[in-house]
């Protein structure tokens, strides 16, 4: 299931600890039994826009940009079929339903964020953010897909992310540049990796 697997990268990669992924991953390697394990590169052209490459690269500029490696792990939700935690100021939300599910929600009260504060989804920045309201969010988790929310700061009035970032769409494969989570390029205090 792919959804699954997008969500073990994302552990893998968001976790405290030092992330492996394994040669091919960013390729869509299938593996299997030898010789399939040991897929050859190169007839891939080193293909950087499919969506598996560029749900790596977000996830990893996002890690470096954002300094996780500093920053402690902290369970912020923990079920059956569902986990959250936040490291610094990223939240990140994980499901093992699989894409086979529709739509989960969990309400998180234990959080970094102050009331008031914006977060949004580096997937989707400027179509899913969450504006924390009396010290709780809904975080819906649609088809078994993992989600790492950042949080939205202000410079002088002007609404950054943070950093601005090329990302993938995760339904089509294409790229698109994002800035805030208002869909405006500000640049102010940004960070282009």
């Amino acid at each position: 299931d792919y959804k699954l697997y997008q969500n073990a990268i994302t552990y893998v990669l968001m976790a405290q600890g030092i992330p492996i992924i394994y040669y091919g991953t960013e390729q869509e390697f299938s593996g299997g039994n030898d010789p399939n394990n040991r897929e050859i590169l190169w007839p891939t052209s080193y293909s950087t826009s499919n969506i598996l490459y560029n749900f790596i690269s977000l996830l990893n500029k996002v890690r470096m940009s954002e300094a996780l490696y500093d920053q402690p792990q902290i369970q912020r939700y923990a079920d059956d079929t569902f986990y959250a935690f936040s490291r610094g100021t990223t939240f990140v939300a994980l499901t093992n339903v699989g894409s086979n599910s529709t739509q989960i929600s969990r309400t998180i009260t234990y959080h970094p964020y102050s009331t008031g504060q914006t977060i949004c989804n580096i997937f989707y920045p400027t179509l899913d953010c969450i504006t924390i309201n009396g010290n709780s969010f809904e975080v819906y988790l649609d088809y078994g897909e993992s989600k790492v929310y950042f949080k939205r700061i202000s410079i002088d009035g002007y609404t950054v992310q943070g950093w601005i970032e090329y990302i993938t769409d995760c339904l089509t494969g294409g790229i698109r540049m994002i800035s805030d989570c208002s869909g405006n390029l500000s640049g102010i205090g940004a960070h282009i990796c």
